[in-house]
């Protein structure tokens, strides 16, 4: 029977494998050694062995025969599936959250574009990668619907994991990306219609594709 300690040696392992996949410090291909991991973790094998299994499930791992567990590697069609996904659900929840969005909340947004900027000039494609993220989730957190931002946060580690794992899908567009985010805030102080936020969100995420797709 397990106990309450055992599920959290196996949250720590999961949170441990799951961030260095996201920040890619564990980088596709590469093999997940279980014993190491447990030995990195003052762990036993056996929270680690089910900490990939939990990330198996969420395509992040895969297991190999006669290697083991290795480190996903994300193909061009899974980032179209999923970014075409993300500009369906991210535009309706941007439809919900137009009319709900608190107007004294504007300037964070606002905020998120100037770092973005900043990043940018930096060349700190990471931090520019994480800032896009949160703007839209911010943007899209006062839809109403606690599901859909969940499947959304979902989609967007998805996403953000890709390009953290091939510079090749960071956006070429990333000033476009950020001259349109400021197209997103005015939507929002000039009470436009639902309808046309929704569609907005939908090309600025569809514009995203990689051209040689």
């Amino acid at each position: 029977m397990k106990t309450k300690k055992d599920n959290s040696k196996q949250q720590i392992a999961y949170d441990f494998i799951r961030q260095g996949i996201m920040e890619g410090t564990l980088f596709p291909g590469q093999r997940l050694v279980i014993d190491q991991l447990a030995k990195e973790l003052s762990s036993s094998p056996i929270p680690v062995r089910e900490a990939i299994h939990r990330l198996e499930a969420e395509g992040l791992v895969k297991i190999k025969p006669y290697s083991g567990a290795v480190v996903s590697s994300m193909n061009e069609n899974e980032y179209v599936d999923i970014l075409s996904t993300l500009a369906v659900l991210d535009g309706y929840a941007a439809s919900l959250s137009l009319p709900r969005f608190p107007r004294d909340q504007i300037a964070k947004l606002h905020e998120y574009n100037e770092q973005m900027k900043q990043k940018l000039g930096d060349f700190d494609f990471y931090s520019f990668i994480n800032l896009n993220r949160e703007f839209h989730i911010f943007y899209n957190s006062f839809c109403g619907n606690q599901y859909l931002i969940s499947q959304l946060e979902l989609l967007w580690e998805k996403l953000d994991a890709i390009r953290r794992m091939s510079m090749k899908y960071f956006s070429t567009r990333a000033h476009e990306v950020i001259k349109e985010h400021e197209m997103m805030i005015a939507y929002l102080e000039s009470s436009d219609t639902a309808e046309d936020i929704e569609l907005f969100v939908r090309s600025h995420h569809i514009n995203a594709m990689p051209r040689d797709l």
